[in-house]
């Protein structure tokens, strides 16, 4: 096993796992190399790799009931995150590198599966104005118990960190109106919502209630907003850069969207 980005608490957790699920004759045998961090922050930087012997069918097998277990130790509170998994067949394993090198194979990996999920995809650019619009307003730090768990969280408060014409102009790009010119709008206090907008059954609240057939955005208006440039959007992903100027903010990758983990409420915002 290689790891990196883990602690040396859930680098024992992994050894006796991967041991259990691998039928291993003796615990604390399997050799274990750990490397110092990578550049990746975060989820991003964590990184197991394991060289298996037997048939390549094993790997998938090992591949799935180590995620799994690994899922239930953060459920149970024994380990806090996820990292990348790379199980290979020992002949096609890299551990014979040494650690400069294989630090770099593994941050290449990384890079790898960021392109590949187009897991950072930056925003448009902020700009270099400043303004007092940018320093909260308040913020709150929240203890939420669910159960035996509590989730701390702080909450920042921004004022007119939107200006009411962006606002109308962020309006006008879910309504699919185009640019500022005075159209004939349609009026769906009278008439409901614009068929040429809006489909029933187009949002499902509940992954398991699909009974209740609610108003939601055509495939064609959701494709409008996400595949084509609105000069609004554009301006709010710049407000958002500005504001963490320290980080890189990106979009969400659809692969993040997984069928049973988010919501059809979340997917269709």
């Amino acid at each position: 096993i290689t790891t990196t980005g883990l602690s040396n608490n859930e680098v024992k957790i992994l050894q006796k796992t991967v041991e259990r699920l691998s039928n291993s004759p003796s615990a604390g045998t399997l050799p274990v190399r750990s490397l110092q961090d990578c550049a990746f922050l975060g989820t991003m930087g964590r990184v197991v790799m394991v060289g298996v012997s037997g048939q390549s069918n094993e790997i998938e097998d090992l591949q799935i009931s180590l995620l799994e277990q690994w899922n239930d130790y953060i459920l149970e509170g024994c380990v806090s995150q996820p990292f990348f998994l790379s199980i290979a067949l020992q002949k096609d394993s890299i551990d014979d590198d040494d650690d400069a090198l294989l630090l770099t194979k593994v941050t290449d990996k990384i890079q790898d599966q960021i392109n590949f999920f187009s897991l950072k995809v930056p925003l448009s650019p902020g700009n270099s104005r400043s303004s007092k619009s940018f320093v909260p307003t308040f913020n709150y730090k929240v203890d939420v118990r669910t159960g035996i768990e509590t989730d701390s969280k702080t909450i920042f408060v921004f004022d007119d960190l939107i200006s009411d014409n962006l606002r109308e102009r962020l309006f006008n790009v879910v309504l699919g109106y185009k640019g500022d010119i005075d159209i004939d709008r349609w009026d769906d206090g009278n008439k409901g919502p614009d068929p040429g907008r809006w489909v029933r059954g187009g949002l499902v609240d509940a992954i398991d209630d699909t009974s209740i057939k609610n108003f939601g955005l055509t495939t064609e208006a959701t494709e409008d907003i996400c595949d084509n440039t609105h000069e609004a959007l554009a301006e709010f992903e710049g407000i958002l850069s500005s504001l963490f100027p320290s980080v890189t903010i990106s979009r969400l990758s659809r692969w993040g969207m997984g069928q049973e983990s988010v919501t059809p409420l979340t997917a269709n915002a």
